[in-house]
């Protein structure tokens, strides 16, 4: 009885221990769920509340964006974001600044940030390249990182590319005359005696011609042809020739159409002088181009050819159509590769990845944007042209600026003041106006409190170091201007050396020999000369300047790398590059010069309301 009873007891302890873990592990298991639905609704909480922060910053953005692009803009207003939305309200503190308040939430969760935005004296780079009309030459093996916008053509070298789209304007031509009067076509080479056809014009006033267009045809499949001004003597075209153009096949369809001829100068013609527009042809009877004209009209000729030592012109009962154009020529893009988009009134021999807007295109060029393995582009014919863009910079602004410098230190006014200027490596100079030359030697370093005007030229030898005032307000800008008051085409000129670093106030790092990342904050040297030497002349190592010749060439050596350049005319040497940073596109100033622009002051999270 005794084995028997202890058997039974040592069977309830059993239970009891098993009773006892099977609770202990109920307890873990619980404690290890609550445990991880804690953790997930915390996760979840987290995630909600960056997905309602990153909503308010984004009503921030929009906010300021509308205010800095002109756009409408009422108050509150409400955007969202990946299922997360922000109520904006702006409050107008006064006609300068405005309070932008944005509560951002997600599912209940609830952030809020606020910013206050001034408007101040600012500019717009928004290009890495903008050129006037002096255009854009390319050296072999130059990239640009960015878009491009020229009032000129734009003319590369070898494996010249850009990352970007690519504008160029149009031109500025004027139409001088015009005989679209047409009730007959003439065949141009099909007999042997009437190859090379002219016809005769006399402009009303002096001036370039450009361009001149005709309207043609074509039969079957006839190549390339000339296109000659030449002047006249005995009532007939000779053989000295003013300007050249090509009639590309590709241009010229079955049907008659005008055909715009970019000529290869712009020579000026005299008024009441006559001159003549030769269709320089060959024989094929099969494949030829047909002009249309007026046969009760004057003036037309052939002859069977022009090129002979003494041609024989007949005239024709006839005027044929044509249009003459008066003004610089027309834009080009040549021999380019564009990442982007291209807008061009022509395009010859360029590679286009994105697609093709223009007035004239060749046959490689069109061949290459439709058959492009990656993504061919699509050809936009007969595109209206491009306007002429404004530079960044208006010659008020830049006025603006030498007043301010003139209300600072003025060097150089006092004979006793040595010249050239030469501030010692640690100097802090400006703001202030340099009456003679400014010469920096090597390895100088100078804070720059903006404005600097300096009334001559501006030398800056190798290993040179500008670093604007760090105590300058974050994002603001600065400038240095050499403008010879007196005579721009004389002096005016910025020489920087080799190894040249021109920071912004977020300062210069001496470990890396380069300008720290910008805050916002740049420094733009300004040359207005206007003379036939060269601008600003970019030696083969340059940081952080954003470089500006409205009136001027700037000519960028082999293998350099700037920010971004601006000028009438820009010629970029071989293997150069040009890589953009989207902080040009709104640059700030404390100085009075450049445009009132809406600029960030302050933003910060708050408390959700």
């Amino acid at each position: 009885m005794k084995e028997q009873s202890f058997q039974k007891n040592s069977g309830q302890a059993a239970l009891i221990s098993v009773f006892f873990v099977m609770m202990i592990m109920l307890s873990a298991v619980f404690g290890i769920s609550s445990l991880a639905l804690n953790e997930r609704a915390s996760a979840t909480n987290s995630m909600e509340s960056r997905r309602a922060y990153f909503a308010a910053e984004a009503g921030i953005e929009d906010a300021v964006y509308r205010y800095k692009n002109g756009k409408n803009i009422s108050s509150p207003f409400t955007i969202t974001l990946n299922g997360a939305e922000s109520t904006i309200e702006i409050e107008t503190v006064s006609p300068s600044r405005r309070q932008i308040t944005a509560n951002g939430d997600a599912d209940n969760r609830k952030r809020a940030t606020r910013a206050e935005i001034i408007i101040k004296p600012g500019a717009s780079f928004s290009m890495a390249l903008q050129a006037g009309t002096g255009g854009i030459k390319l050296g072999e093996g130059s990239a640009i990182y960015g878009n491009v916008y020229s009032n000129g053509s734009i003319i590369g070298d070898n494996n010249a590319s850009t990352s970007g789209n690519v504008s160029i304007a149009g031109s500025q031509i004027t139409l001088h005359q015009l005989y679209d009067t047409q009730n007959d076509n003439y065949n141009i080479g099909q007999v042997d005696s009437k190859i090379d056809i002219a016809q005769s014009f006399t402009p009303t006033v002096t001036g370039t011609i450009s361009q001149v267009s005709l309207f043609i045809k074509k039969f079957n499949t006839p190549g390339n042809r000339d296109i000659k001004i030449v002047t006249s003597s005995g009532g007939s075209p000779t053989k000295t020739v003013k300007a050249s153009g090509l009639i590309g096949a590709n241009q010229v369809t079955g049907n008659l159409a005008w055909i715009d001829i970019p000529l290869d100068s712009t020579p000026t013609l005299s008024s009441g002088t006559t001159y003549w527009i030769i269709f320089d042809s060959s024989l094929n009877s099969a494949n030829y181009y047909v002009w249309g004209y007026d046969n009760a009209g004057t003036g037309s000729k052939y002859s069977p050819s022009w090129n002979a030592s003494s041609p024989v012109w007949s005239s024709i009962a006839g005027k044929m159509n044509y249009k003459v154009w008066f003004g610089d020529a027309p834009n080009i893009a040549k021999d380019i590769e564009v990442g982007g988009n291209l807008y061009a009134h022509t395009i010859q021999n360029s590679k286009v990845h994105g697609d093709a807007y223009y007035q004239t295109i060749d046959q490689y060029s069109l061949d290459w944007l439709n058959t492009y393995s990656i993504s061919p582009g699509v050809a936009h014919a007969a595109t209206t042209d491009l306007p002429l863009a404004n530079m960044p910079i208006s010659d008020a602004q830049i006025d603006a600026w030498e007043a301010e410098a003139e209300d600072g230190d003025i060097y150089g006014d006092d004979p006793s003041e040595p010249c050239p200027y030469e501030p010692p490596s640690g100097a802090t100079i400006g703001p202030m106006r340099i009456d003679c030359y400014f010469h920096i030697p090597n390895n100088t370093s100078l804070t720059i409190k903006s404005p600097i005007w300096v009334n001559g030229d501006i030398n800056i030898a190798n290993a040179d170091t500008f670093v604007l005032d760090p105590l300058a307000s974050p994002g603001e800008s600065g400038v240095i201007i050499a403008d010879y008051s007196a005579d721009p085409t004389m002096k005016g000129r910025i020489t920087p050396g080799n190894s040249f670093a021109a920071c912004g106030s977020a300062g210069y790092s001496a470990s890396q020999s380069k300008c720290n990342p910008s805050n916002g904050s740049y420094l733009i040297l300004i040359s207005k000369y206007s003379g036939s030497d060269i601008a600003i002349t970019l030696s083969n190592s340059s940081d952080g300047a954003v470089f500006y010749a409205p009136d001027g060439e700037i000519s960028a050596g082999n293998g350099l790398e700037i920010n971004s350049a601006t000028a009438k005319q820009l010629t970029l040497g071989n293997n150069s590059s040009i890589k953009y940073e989207d902080g040009l596109s709104t640059m700030f100033f404390s100085s009075t010069g450049g445009t009132s622009q809406w600029g960030i002051d302050s933003w910060q999270e708050i408390i959700p309301e």
